[in-house]
C-alpha cells in the first residue's frame, strides 16, 4: 500500500509537464496575452509551476477520469446492441478512444508516449475510419515537427514551437471523438439468435436429442 500510494503522490504533486494539454493551454496564453510563466526541471522533466498550470491540470485530470468512464460507458452500451462478429470492432475503438482520452488530459505527455496510439487507432473502422487513421498520423508528425529539434525552443518559450505543440494537442482531442465507440462502428440492431430452429425440426428433448443442435437450422 504505500508504494501504491507512494506512486499516486507523486503525480499528484508533480506540475503539469510541458507538453502536455494543460500546459499547452498556458502556453497559448503566455504566447497570445503575454500572460508570465515560470518553466522548472521537476520529477525527471520540465513542467509550468504556479497557481494557472495547478488549476488547469486538476480540471484536464478530472475530465480525463470522467472521458474514460464515459468511453466505458459507451462500450457496454454498444457491445449489449452489436451484432455477433462486430463487438470486437467496438472494442478497438473503445481502446484508441481511451488511450487518446489519456493522452490528451494526462499531467505528462512526453513524445513517447504517442506510440501508445499504434495499432489501436490505426485499427479502427465504421464511417469516420479514414478521418482517425488521418488523425493518428497527423499527431505522430505533428510531434516530431517540435521534438527532439525545437524542444528547447519550446522550454524557452518560443511561439513557433508553441503552435506546433498546440496543433498536436488539438487533433489528440479530435482523435478522442473520431475514435469514440458509436453504434455504426459495429453495427446496430439486435443480437441476431445463435441458433434458430425449424417448425419442422425433431425435438431435442425428444428420440433425435443426440442430433447436434449446430445442425438444426431454418
Amino acid at each position: 500500500p504505500a508504494g501504491i500510494w507512494h506512486v499516486v503522490d507523486y503525480h499528484l504533486a508533480r506540475p503539469p509537464q510541458i507538453q502536455s494539454t494543460a500546459a499547452d493551454y498556458m502556453l497559448v496564453l503566455h504566447w497570445l496575452a503575454d500572460v508570465p510563466l515560470t518553466v522548472l526541471t521537476s520529477f525527471g522533466s520540465q513542467g509550468l509551476i504556479g497557481d494557472g498550470p495547478r488549476i488547469v491540470a486538476a480540471i484536464t485530470t478530472t475530465a480525463g477520469a470522467v472521458l474514460v468512464g464515459v468511453i466505458a460507458w459507451a462500450l457496454a452500451r454498444g457491445l449489449h446492441r452489436a451484432r455477433p462478429g462486430r463487438d470486437a470492432r467496438l472494442l478497438v475503438a473503445a481502446t484508441a478512444a481511451t488511450v487518446a482520452a489519456l493522452l490528451a488530459t494526462g499531467k505528462v505527455l512526453s513524445p513517447q508516449f504517442m506510440i501508445w496510439l499504434l495499432p489501436a487507432t490505426f485499427l479502427v473502422t465504421g464511417r469516420y475510419r479514414i478521418a482517425t487513421w488521418a488523425l493518428g498520423a497527423g499527431a505522430l508528425v505533428l510531434t516530431q515537427g517540435y521534438f527532439p529539434r525545437r524542444y528547447f525552443d519550446l522550454v524557452g518559450l518560443d511561439d513557433t514551437a508553441i503552435a506546433l505543440l498546440t496543433l498536436r494537442n488539438a487533433v489528440l482531442i479530435c482523435l478522442v471523438a473520431a475514435c469514440w465507440p458509436r453504434p455504426s462502428i459495429a453495427g446496430s440492431g439486435p443480437r441476431a439468435p445463435l441458433i434458430s430452429r425449424s417448425p419442422d425440426a425433431p425435438d431435442a428433448s425428444g428420440p433425435d436429442h443426440a442430433i447436434p443442435r449446430r445442425y438444426i437450422v431454418d
